[in-house]
């Protein structure tokens, strides 16, 4: 493949799903520069995402002091720096996208494929889940925030004709691109490092959810069912703006860890006896992590968890984000999540693993680029 190829991810802040992809997408291809918004990563984060021959050019955002605890807010000017953004000298164009970056610029000779791992969320069709409308806080900052999202959305409809070819990470994210830009996309799964967890059989009598605490995880929600449920047992291991909320509430039944690192994260994972996902996820990883170890998944039937929890086999699901459709699953399944096929589970996950990525990404990639 003799083409001069570039990467385009967001920002780099965190080693998550999305920037694990970009990892795997530098191992396949000969690929010297990325282009991002931003890089604030911590040093281990950006040993293992990046090799050391990678050119990471970064916008004027860069720049910024403090800019961590702050991004999210620059969104209305992201656009005009995006349009700036110079990829004129590669011939292809492969991006990482969960917001605007995809929208970069390109000319008619260019192949710009983007790996979407969502529509922007914040902007698009999911944007309640992030504003809380019934504080007058809320309503005076949406007054504020509403137009400004108004215009995001028209630059991101209008722009997305600079790419050629839209990967969707999952089904319902292909859906999602297809309802928010009117554009097809392939559909291939994110890679999950299912190698690096071993099965448990030995299972103990919790559940458990590993998230960030922030509104549209359901964490507090969760906390809430399960303060009405002594008799069973919950653990909730995460940080983040509910975590005062959800202390408030804990009963004796309910745990509340910081993140113990990835090891007793994997063992805690490992012996529960189910993950709970209340959130509507693009996909996510972790439950399919957590299946890798055997243990099922208790999700909310809702977006990408429905490609990978097959009821009765994989786990089962809850009807709503309620504090009761969460107690109704839970008093319900109980006794039969404990019956489920332990190898079946980890069987399921392995459809999701790194190399199954790898293969799928470079042969469409191949197929593209001749």
């Amino acid at each position: 493949m003799n083409k001069k190829i570039v990467l385009l991810h967001d920002w780099f802040v965190t080693r998550g799903g999305s920037e694990k992809v970009v990892a795997e997408i530098l191992e396949l291809f000969d690929i010297s520069e990325v282009q991002t918004l931003f890089e604030k990563m911590n040093p281990n984060d950006k040993a293992s995402t990046f090799s050391p021959k990678t050119n990471i050019k970064t916008s004027i955002l860069q720049r910024l002091p403090g800019l961590k605890s702050y991004y999210r807010y620059l969104l209305p000017f992201f656009p005009s720096i995006i349009n700036k953004m110079d990829v004129k000298n590669y011939d292809v164009i492969l991006s990482s996208s969960h917001c605007g970056i995809k929208n970069v610029k390109t000319t008619k000779s260019q192949i710009h494929i983007c790996y979407c791992h969502t529509p922007v969320r914040y902007a698009w069709d999911l944007k309640d889940s992030y504003f809380d409308n019934n504080s007058l806080k809320s309503k005076l900052k949406n007054v504020i925030i509403h137009p400004l999202l108004e215009s995001f959305r028209k630059w991101d409809y209008k722009n997305t004709k600079y790419v050629t070819h839209f990967i969707a990470n999952s089904q319902y994210i292909a859906d999602r691109i297809k309802k928010n830009y009117n554009r097809t996309a392939k559909v291939i799964y994110p890679p999950v490092d299912v190698e690096s967890f071993t099965v448990s059989r030995e299972k103990e009598d919790y559940y458990i959810m590993a998230n960030r605490l922030v509104s549209y995880k359901k964490a507090y929600l969760v906390a809430q069912a399960f303060a009405k449920m002594p008799n069973k047992k919950l653990i909730i291991v995460g940080d983040g703006p509910d975590e005062e909320k959800i202390k408030q509430i804990l009963t004796p039944n309910i745990q509340l860890l910081p993140y113990p690192g990835k090891e007793k994260l994997n063992q805690l994972i490992q012996k529960a006896k189910a993950f709970i996902l209340a959130s509507d996820e693009d996909f996510g990883i972790t439950p399919v992590e957590a299946q890798a170890t055997g243990t099922p998944t208790l999700a909310y039937k809702k977006g990408g968890a429905l490609e990978y929890v097959i009821e009765g086999k994989t786990g089962y699901f809850f009807e709503e984000q309620t504090i009761s459709s969460i107690i109704n699953a839970v008093e319900e399944y109980d006794e039969k999540i404990t019956t489920l096929d332990i190898d079946q589970i980890r069987l399921n996950a392995e459809r999701f693993s790194y190399a199954v990525f790898r293969k799928e990404y470079k042969d469409y990639i191949s197929s593209i680029i001749q």
